[in-house]
């Protein structure tokens, strides 16, 4: 009897040590129990669609037409136009469609990309194309001179789009303003794989314009 005390005592210790730590882990945080620290945070889908958006516009894949250079001033103008919408549909959308409780991100994930389609077909209408001439870019004397921009979004835009279409490996630094003989210059900063480069925009022709939003969509 005694023997079979003491191994029912020891199984009664055995569960209560394990209730014991069960109460501490509850007592460290629920929220760690569930989610382990190394495991990836759940993204959503109001996180992931304007970075697809903006990459979609960055590359200008299903924007411009097969064998189009990147740059010309109709499928610059298409990416630029794109790019503007991400944020639009996003808003529109996060207080419709994919704020209804239970709606699969495969269904806002759809809805998004038809939104931007929808507003950058919009966004094209009876504009001014933008372009880009002048020269290399690597001084003030050849800087590339942007025209036909609505503002700095777009005109901003089109200095991102010329450095990751013309100079993919550079990465943005720091930028100046630069005023001369009645122009206006953005000097850009890059670091590159053997240092640092500078590029120079003449933005004389947006320069101050306020950005205009994309016309809303006639029913």
């Amino acid at each position: 009897m005694f023997i079979v005390s003491c191994e029912r005592c020891a199984a009664m210790r055995s569960i209560l040590r394990m209730l014991f730590v069960a109460l501490l882990c509850v007592g460290a945080g629920a929220v760690h129990a569930q989610q382990p620290p190394n495991m990836p945070r759940p993204v959503s889908a109001a996180e992931v669609l304007p970075r697809l958006c903006q990459q979609q516009c960055l590359t200008g894949r299903r924007l411009c037409a097969p064998g189009e250079a990147a740059l010309s001033p109709d499928c610059l103008t298409r990416r630029l136009v794109c790019r503007s919408t991400c944020g639009t549909c996003l808003t529109k959308l996060s207080t419709t469609i994919c704020a209804k409780e239970g709606t699969p991100d495969d269904t806002c994930y759809t809805a998004y990309g038809q939104c931007t389609k929808d507003e950058t077909a919009v966004g094209l209408r009876n504009r001014t194309l933008i372009s880009l001439t002048g020269g290399d870019g690597l001084t003030k004397e050849t800087a590339v001179i942007i025209k036909g921009a609505r503002g700095s979004l777009e005109g901003v835009g089109a200095e991102v789009l010329w450095a990751f279409n013309t100079h993919s490996d550079w990465r943005k630094q720091g930028q100046a303003l630069v005023r001369d003989a009645g122009r206006v210059y953005d000097r850009i900063k890059y670091t590159t794989p053997d240092g640092t480069a500078e590029a120079w925009f003449d933005i004389t022709d947006f320069f101050g314009k306020m950005d205009l939003p994309v016309e809303p969509k006639k029913q």
